[in-house]
């Protein structure tokens, strides 16, 4: 098994194909091949048939019969049930962009037919793979006797009307600005922070006309801290940018940049400014776009986890089942203009 060339079917062909997953595969990593494409779009499909030298498939059926081990999606957040669904019926193993389903029933279900078959579901939430992000998460886990005093994540950025034309904005195939641009970070708070315990959101339309939400505010209780937010695509003419502030009882640690790929530390007396300066540096990720640079981490994981050259697992879908419930936690709590508490299944109009 070891430097075996890992297969893979790439389902779906959308932005992130474009501006990343694209030159990883044809460029980047070592021991994989692209064996096969699929997208509803045929000129999409005819496209990247010939950019990475693989048979064409009229359908979904055509494609899964193709060889290859491992089903990379990167269709719409509605669809991904039904995809990985189908996946799985096919004997494929998964990797799935964010979030692998909107609803937390579809993934507890997905996640023990994946067990029952043997068949590994992995998902990509790639800016938990930035230095700046690592070493936070490093350090948090090492200081966990200084008490975090408040975190505050900010989200400023512009879509305008038409991003909103096709699927995006919709609740059965993605939300709002919570469950499309938000869920990066919200990802990141249950990361560093454990459980979410309870939390209440506040939603609505300031720039753009969509089902779901374009702003979205509100507070949320985590294991280890308690945090606002605050959450838009409606500024206009353009993105202003995104942070994490965490205040802790001695110091602030910022990650910002366009996909927290930057990370300022400082003191509240200013002490060890030349160390933070060193620190930041060190940890500082230069990124064309808001996709980053990190699904390269992601993919060389599961290659290697494929190779059994590592016993390191990659991100098992199921393992970020406490985003999924928080994403709907806020989404039900803006409909009932509450409080809602964290428990094993939480149902709101997201995917519906």
């Amino acid at each position: 098994m070891r430097n075996k060339i890992v297969k893979f079917g790439l389902f779906g062909l959308g932005a992130v194909v474009e501006a990343r997953v694209k030159n990883i595969f044809l460029k980047e990593l070592k021991s994989s091949k692209v064996m096969a494409v699929f997208d509803k779009d045929l000129k999409k499909n005819k496209k990247y048939s010939k950019i990475f030298k693989c048979s064409f498939s009229e359908n979904s059926r055509e494609f899964f019969k193709k060889d290859f081990d491992i089903c990379y999606i990167s269709t719409d957040s509605g669809s991904h049930f039904q995809n990985i669904l189908e996946c799985f019926n096919n004997n494929k193993h998964v990797v799935v962009e964010k979030p692998p389903v909107l609803k937390v029933d579809q993934l507890i279900k997905l996640n023990n037919i994946s067990i029952n078959k043997k068949l590994k579901f992995f998902v990509i939430y790639q800016n938990r793979k930035n230095k700046a992000v690592q070493f936070t998460k490093n350090y948090l886990e090492k200081n966990k006797k200084e008490k975090i005093v408040l975190v505050n994540l900010k989200l400023l950025w512009c879509r305008k009307q038409s991003y909103y034309s096709r699927w995006h904005g919709k609740w059965k195939s993605d939300g709002g600005v919570l469950a499309q641009q938000g869920i990066h970070y919200i990802d990141l708070l249950c990361y560093f922070f454990g459980k979410p315990l309870k939390a209440i959101g506040n939603m609505e339309n300031v720039s753009n006309k969509l089902q779901a939400e374009d702003t979205h505010a509100g507070l949320i209780k985590f294991q280890r801290a308690n945090c606002t937010f605050g959450l838009s695509t409606a500024l206009r003419p353009n993105d202003d940018g995104a942070s994490i502030e965490i205040f802790l009882q001695k110091r602030v640690i910022i990650l910002h940049g366009i996909c927290c790929n930057k990370i300022t530390i400082r003191n509240y007396d200013n002490k060890y400014k030349t160390k933070y300066k060193r620190i930041s540096e060190q940890n500082y990720q230069k990124v064309k776009s808001g996709v980053g640079i990190s699904h390269y981490n992601f993919f060389e994981e599961i290659i290697e986890n494929f190779q059994k050259k590592t016993k390191i697992s990659p991100l098992r879908a199921i393992e970020t089942i406490d985003t999924l419930k928080l994403i709907n936690m806020l989404y039900k709590s803006s409909e009932k203009k509450n409080w809602i508490q964290n428990a094993k299944i939480i149902k709101s109009r997201l995917g519906n």
